[in-house]
């Protein structure tokens, strides 16, 4: 097992289309050529893959979760900034508010739904996976991502963001040598 941790701190510090993701992925392409290289002869069969695509969003696209809403959660958002779990007061309430506000750049949906339509792959759940995707999520559209900052909480925008249902979040690669 290895984990490269730099292209997706360069893709959220610059954007996955950015030179310097390039130029990470470059870096672990050599990286991974050379591994192989170096295996050839073993009858090893290495597979690496991503746990998760990237997308690009631009400031205007980067919403911050208006007062009002802010003030009908029990906890601060959760999960990612492109599918946020709320922990509410009243979800009934925050469900009306929050769908007046995002219009078309978000589905709000009972986190119960999900759970019914099996978002969280297939299989038993595990049996607290409720308390986990509180009580509504703001599943966001298009490109647009959600945040609310807490008092202190140092304010930067992630060019790139995954955690979404976009195919470029979704689909990842799959590579497998044989040596």
């Amino acid at each position: 097992y290895a984990y490269w941790p730099h292209y997706d701190v360069i893709s959220h510090r610059h954007g996955a289309e950015s030179r310097e993701a390039a130029e990470q992925f470059e870096k672990f392409d050599r990286a991974f050529g050379s591994l192989i290289s170096r295996l050839s002869g073993t009858q090893s069969r290495i597979v690496a893959t991503a746990d998760h695509g990237f997308i690009d969003v631009a400031p205007e696209e980067s919403l911050e979760l208006p007062a009002e809403l802010a003030a009908m959660l029990r906890f601060p958002l959760c999960g990612e900034r492109r599918v946020a779990y709320c922990y509410v007061h009243s979800p009934a309430q925050f469900t009306d508010r929050a769908r007046q506000w995002l219009g078309d750049r978000a589905d709000v949906l009972p986190s119960r739904e999900l759970l019914r339509e099996g978002w969280f792959g297939p299989g038993t759940p595990h049996p607290r996976i409720d308390e986990r995707v509180g009580d509504v999520a703001l599943v966001m559209r298009g490109r647009y991502t959600v945040k609310d900052w807490t008092p202190g909480e140092p304010r930067h925008l992630h060019i790139g963001n995954h955690g979404g249902t976009s195919e470029d979040e979704m689909m990842i690669p799959l590579i497998v040598e044989t040596t």
